[in-house]
């Protein structure tokens, strides 16, 4: 029997975001509200806000991975142990006591320096948003309820969502996931303008059908497809692909997928390419570049093709144009280059 080792859940990724850009301020609150939007503590999850004047709202969501088995959940905790202020299993607020966070991810002073409203959901259910469960892990009920925890923030923020001009919702890793788990709560808000940002997970046409290929007894698909969103019919449909997003009809989305990036699982760098272009095209922007191209994307000490906007890559000059450029050309439809697209 071959064994497939399921690389997207590495317990770090994109956990740890350093770039250079200055901190944006968030206000911290929990989601007291709602009994089942909890983190893996059993805490009530965290949310953070800061309010802009431009009547615009984006809704950015973290990574971190996720848990695989009851072993790899127990791994997490460790980790966040170890790093001050480490959302992966406990509430920011609840349980590390955070009022306040001076996030430091490109993508927030972009937003910030706009004038923009932000919402900022930290991660810490290990389950990238698409749990509606428990685990039983070494005698004790965990819960894993990322989804009670996305639609506990879409109701607390529904007014802010309703009213914004233009509605931007995104993540990075995990975070990606998340929208892609979550696309039929989004749909059903039915906001005029929205716009979607997957920042290091999408899975273009052959990574989706190599993926729906893996046995569902495949122990770690066991463990985490527990809680699936209903309108998911495996794991692999709940996460963000072409086939998913047109399902509700959304038409605007920004990309990145490079060849490059630790969580594929198919191999051929040119069909996976050319098939990512074909999805950027389709809605609006995006990025991937070749393995050769060496981005400045940096989580702890190391150089990475994963996460590309929430990093110092958001700022990184490739074939003439900052990404940060076409980024915003894609967003506020300038007119301007809005894909980065390099195959060398």
């Amino acid at each position: 029997m071959k064994i497939f080792r399921l690389r997207f859940f590495v317990a770090l990724a994109c956990l740890i975001i350093i770039n250079s850009s200055n901190a944006v301020v968030l206000e911290g609150r929990v989601l007291s509200d709602f009994p089942e939007a909890v983190c893996n503590s059993g805490a009530p999850a965290s949310v953070f806000f800061k309010k802009g004047a431009s009547g615009r709202l984006a809704l950015l969501i973290s990574g971190g991975g996720g848990a695989r088995s009851g072993s790899s959940y127990l791994r997490r905790i460790g980790i966040a142990e170890r790093y001050t202020g480490s959302d992966l299993t406990r509430s920011m607020v609840a349980d590390l006591g955070y009022q306040t966070y001076d996030q430091k991810a490109a993508l927030f002073e972009f937003f910030d320096q706009r004038g923009d409203s932000i919402i900022w959901l930290p991660y810490c259910s290990s389950d990238v948003f698409m749990g509606n469960h428990t685990h039983q892990i070494n005698g004790v009920e965990v819960p894993f309820k990322g989804q009670k925890i996305f639609e506990a923030v879409i109701q607390t923020f529904g007014k802010e969502i309703n009213e914004a001009k233009q509605w931007v919702i995104g993540g990075f890793s995990a975070g990606s996931i998340a929208i892609g788990a979550n696309l039929k709560l989004i749909h059903q808000i039915n906001h005029p303008n929205v716009a979607l940002i997957f920042d290091g997970y999408w899975l273009n046409e052959s990574e989706l059908a190599f993926r729906k290929k893996i046995s569902p007894s495949n122990a770690t698909l066991a463990f985490i497809s527990k809680g699936l969103p209903q309108d998911c019919e495996s794991w692999a449909t709940c996460y963000p692909s072409r086939e998913r997003i047109e399902k509700y009809g959304m038409k605007r989305a920004f990309i990145t997928w490079n060849p490059g990036d630790h969580y594929r699982l198919t191999k051929a760098d040119q069909p996976m390419m050319d098939e990512t272009e074909k999805d950027i095209e389709l809605f609006g922007g995006g990025i991937t570049v070749s393995r050769q191209t060496v981005l400045t994307a940096r989580i702890g000490n190391n150089n990475t093709a994963h996460c590309v906007l929430f990093t110092d890559a958001f700022h990184q000059v490739i074939d003439g144009q900052s990404v940060a450029t076409v980024f915003a050309h894609w967003l506020d439809k300038t007119g301007g280059k809005t894909a980065i697209v390099r195959k060398d």
